[in-house]
């Protein structure tokens, strides 16, 4: 039983910030207000269960609002926040021993759908915010990774955009996991999760600090999380609309990588002969249905003649990833270009039908969003569909690409 001395309220959880919480007091006031809201929603679906020591129901408010705010401060750029596949948060005194893992812990969160937190160290977390060493973000970090996994509640830009930003920092979990020295403590080696929890906790305590030593990570986290706290402020920024809104790609005709010939005559030569038994059943009907062939004869000779002339053309330079249409020799309307920065993935995929790989998949940001584009390619000389894979392996390995299928 609950036995706060102040009913916790929308203006209580306020109070609580603006006297604990740095990252709320530096938001302003209508950024405040939006983080109140959402600290107050959060706390509102979720099922807080102390553990061990009674004395903790005393300061039970407290408990509910900071660790709350530690997951808003996390999502507070994007559009979903309730981390919904997390109902119950447990919360020992201290650390804990976990009959499970036989070790003991300060915090976890699990698939299953529970956090667990040592209020002490999350306390502590909170109380220096410049040591790069946070429970409270840690642990939600690895929530919100979690939610990717199982599928529910997912910002659907985070989920999306996260491979992006893996293949940009997956260089540096490599060093770490080789116990190198870097930025990030060596406790980031452990997994790709940990990893990506130490950022995180860099991300909001040593802003400055990580941008001067990892610019291209820090960036990466600034587009994911649509935040950039390292300025006198942790407001929200434009780090994702400016990325969003570069539209034009500068391509450098001189440094194309590979370029396919458009389609082969043995695909164009199944319309040809479909179209000539069509053409000699005409000969063999009466007049009405003979007129009525050769109508629809004509239209596909029209249709035939549009699309053997008619193809995809892929492109790989140095700085974009083109998809041409060509029609009758010119370059019709559509054509697509992709720079290394919007793309996020590119995957080869098997067609049902076909033993081979013969669809191309691209995930790239485009507008306000992150959309897929597919490319069937099986009408390419097997030439041409290795050399287009050997180019794009190339093309992402320099931009650090996340690619599948290869």
């Amino acid at each position: 039983m609950e036995t706060t001395l102040i009913p916790l309220t929308l203006e209580r959880v306020q109070e609580i910030l603006s006297t604990h919480f740095n990252y709320y007091q530096k938001l302003n006031s209508e950024e405040q207000e939006v983080f109140v809201k959402r600290v107050w929603d959060f706390i509102g679906i979720k099922d807080f269960v102390p553990k061990e020591n009674v004395e903790l129901a005393a300061g039970i408010d407290n408990i509910k609002t900071l660790i709350s705010a530690a997951a808003i401060q996390l999502t507070f750029g994007l559009s979903k926040y309730e981390l919904e596949h997390f109902s119950r948060i447990f919360i020992y005194p201290s650390a804990y021993y976990n009959n499970m893992t036989k070790h003991w812990h300060k915090g976890e969160a699990n698939v299953v759908g529970a956090l667990v937190f040592s209020w002490k160290d999350l306390e502590a977390g909170y109380a220096d915010t410049t040591d790069k060493l946070n429970l409270g973000l840690h642990e939600m970090a690895h929530a919100l990774m979690l939610s990717i996994n199982v599928g529910e509640g997912n910002d659907p830009f985070f989920a999306q955009y996260f491979y992006k930003w893996w293949g940009i920092s997956s260089e540096e979990f490599l060093k770490l996991e080789k116990h190198e020295a870097s930025f990030f403590r060596d406790y980031g080696g452990t997994n790709p999760q940990e990893f990506f929890s130490v950022c995180v906790e860099c991300f909001f305590e040593a802003p400055v600090e990580f941008k001067d030593k990892h610019p291209e990570i820090y960036r990466q986290t600034c587009i994911l999380l649509n935040q950039d706290p390292s300025g006198n402020y942790a407001t929200i920024t434009e780090a994702r609309e400016k990325l969003l809104s570069e539209k034009q790609v500068d391509v450098i005709p001189s440094v194309l990588q590979y370029a396919t010939s458009g389609r082969t005559w043995t695909f164009t030569m199944y319309f040809v002969t479909a179209w000539a038994v069509f053409f000699i059943a005409a000969g063999l009907m009466g007049a009405i249905q003979a007129l009525i062939v050769a109508g629809a004869s004509v239209f596909l000779v029209a249709f035939i003649s549009w699309y053997a002339l008619s193809h995809k053309e892929f492109s790989v330079y140095d700085n974009a990833f083109i998809v041409s249409y060509e029609s009758f020799g010119r370059k019709a309307q559509g054509e697509i270009i992709l720079s290394p920065e919007s793309i996020i993935s590119i995957a080869f995929v098997y067609d049902r039908d076909s033993t081979e790989e013969s669809i191309l998949q691209v995930m790239h940001v485009e507008g306000t969003q992150i959309r897929k584009d597919t490319w069937a390619f099986t009408h390419l000389k097997s030439a041409d569909r290795a050399g287009l894979r050997k180019a794009i392996r190339e093309f992402c390995a320099k931009y650090r690409i996340t690619i599948t299928g290869q």
